[in-house]
């Protein structure tokens, strides 16, 4: 499978989807209009066009089950102690993030702080270390903490699926509560495609298989950056890598309320603890 380090920036600009208003007003709008004088024969017409659509009606149903997110959790603060700590889960997929500075290095860069990145749980061949350290060095801003170090660890508790998605989101949330300065929070999500076309969001293992396409995209909401974008599986061509990074960022985009009340949850057990 297509390995992507992703270490770039890309203006969300560009990914805009064409405004679907006009279609919406030229086949009638969202508009309901109620039809009176109904007699017995069309009722029963009716009817019967509502059960041959049943199974339609139950292929919605499943469709829109796999466009909805897992069951997610996020926490922050579940140490005792200065570092910062976070915890996120989707579905059965659980990471723990902690964050050790910044510690003061003689030895170090004076103009930026250093990195560092140690993980564990993680299986041998996986190789997200490296993005998960890339998005951590785009978001903090380093050059505030010179000859200064932090460590970031991440360990994973289990992992069903979108591991990369929820180390991410436990990472930044530890770097956030930690109180590192940062250019801007950052939000994931883990979508796949079938050869079909079908999209399933936070996919589990074993949903995919050989010919399914994942993607998992990172982005700064506020900066207005993708910061991560992993494409791995099947063959897709430039009109759909397009479509799935466009529908991964507006999945993405939603996750940021959910994040946002779980750091204003932790400001609240402060204000409540110093009184």
């Amino acid at each position: 499978m297509p390995y992507v380090k992703t270490d770039f920036s890309i203006p969300l600009c560009e990914l805009t989807r064409e405004d679907v208003s006009r279609e919406t007003e030229e086949n009638g709008g969202n508009t309901f209009r109620p039809v009176s004088g109904v007699n017995s024969g069309a009722l029963s017409r009716a009817r019967k066009a509502r059960n041959a659509t049943a199974p339609l009606a139950m292929e919605i149903v499943a469709a829109v089950a796999n466009l909805a997110f897992l069951d997610s959790c996020f926490k922050c603060r579940v140490f005792d102690g200065p570092p910062g700590s976070a915890y996120a889960e989707f579905g059965e997929t659980k990471v723990l993030a902690r964050v050790y500075g910044p510690v003061d290095d003689a030895n170090g860069d004076p103009s930026a702080a250093t990195l560092s990145l140690k993980m564990k749980g993680f299986p041998e061949d996986a190789r997200i270390g490296s993005q998960i350290l890339s998005v951590v060095k785009t978001c903090v801003m380093a050059h505030k903490y010179s000859q200064c170090e932090f460590e970031v660890e991440v360990t994973v508790l289990s992992d069903d699926g979108g591991l990369l998605q929820c180390a991410l989101m436990a990472t930044i949330l530890a770097l956030t509560d930690a109180e590192v300065l940062m250019l801007d929070v950052v939000v994931a999500a883990h979508i796949a495609r079938t050869p079909s076309g079908e999209i399933i969001v936070d996919p589990r293992k074993h949903q995919i298989v050989d010919g399914y396409s994942e993607c998992t995209l990172a982005l700064m909401p506020n900066q207005n950056q993708i910061v991560c974008c992993d494409l791995r599986g099947g063959q897709l061509n430039t009109q759909e890598v397009e479509e799935l990074i466009t529908f991964a960022t507006e999945k993405a985009m939603k996750l940021y309320p959910v994040l946002r009340k779980a750091l204003l949850a932790t400001i609240a057990v402060e204000e409540g603890s110093s009184c």
